[in-house]
C-alpha cells in the first residue's frame, strides 16, 4: 500500500502534473505507477490547474459540478444582496400599486368629468318611491318639464296630483308653467315642505 507520510519536492509535483495534463493518462494509473497515493497525485494536478489558471478536469469534460460551499464571506455578502433584491422588491410592488392607484384615480377623474349631468326627479310621497325622472347637462326648465311628463306618463293620470317643487326658477318659469300637465288636473302647491 502506498504510503501518505513521503514528502516530495515541488518539482517533482508539478512534473507529475504535466506529464498527467500532456500523456492525457489518469491520475489514478499514474500513482500507482509511481506508488503514491491517488488522491496526493489528483492534488497535485488540481493545484497545478489553479496555479496556471488551467480549466478544471470537469470543465475540460463538460461534467457539471455541484456548486461550491460558501465561505463565510460570501454568505454575508449574499444574505446582503439577497436582502437588497427583496427591499428593493417590496419597492417595486408599492410603485407598481401606487402606478395602479393614479391610473385608477385618472379614469375616474375623466368618468366624473364624462357624467358631469343634473337629475331632476319626482317622488310619490305616499311609499317614497320614485316615478320619474329626468337627466340632463344642462339645468334648465326643460329638465323639470321631462322629468314631471315621465312621472305622469308611469301614473296613467295626471287627474288629482299635488305637486311640490323646490321653488327653483326653473319651476317658476313661464315655459313651464305651460306646461300641458298643469291643464290636465295637476295642482301645485309650491315649495316643498320642510317635513318631507
Amino acid at each position: 500500500m502506498p504510503s501518505n507520510n513521503r514528502k516530495y519536492s515541488e518539482e517533482i509535483r508539478t512534473q507529475t502534473a504535466v506529464y498527467i495534463l500532456e500523456t492525457g493518462k489518469s491520475s489514478t494509473s499514474v500513482a500507482e505507477e509511481m506508488g503514491i497515493d491517488k488522491n496526493t497525485v489528483c492534488k497535485w494536478v488540481r493545484d497545478y490547474r489553479r496555479a496556471n489558471n488551467l480549466l478544471t478536469y470537469a470543465e475540460e469534460n463538460g461534467i457539471k459540478m455541484p456548486p461550491s460551499r460558501e465561505s463565510k464571506d460570501e454568505r454575508a455578502g449574499n444574505k446582503e444582496l439577497k436582502a437588497k433584491i427583496k427591499e428593493k422588491e417590496k419597492e417595486l410592488k408599492r410603485l407598481e400599486k401606487q402606478l395602479a392607484d393614479e391610473r385608477e384615480m385618472v379614469e375616474i377623474r375623466a368618468l366624473v368629468r364624462y357624467i358631469e349631468v343634473y337629475l331632476a326627479a319626482v317622488m310619490d310621497l305616499y311609499n317614497r318611491e320614485i316615478i320619474g325622472y329626468s337627466i340632463s347637462k344642462k339645468i334648465d326648465t326643460e329638465l323639470v318639464k321631462a322629468a314631471l311628463g315621465n312621472a305622469i306618463r308611469m301614473k296613467g293620470t295626471a287627474e288629482g296630483l299635488i305637486f311640490h317643487s323646490n321653488c327653483g326658477c326653473q319651476y317658476a318659469s313661464k315655459s313651464y308653467q305651460k306646461t300641458p300637465a298643469f291643464s290636465s288636473g295637476i295642482y301645485e302647491s309650491g315649495c316643498i315642505p320642510s317635513e318631507i
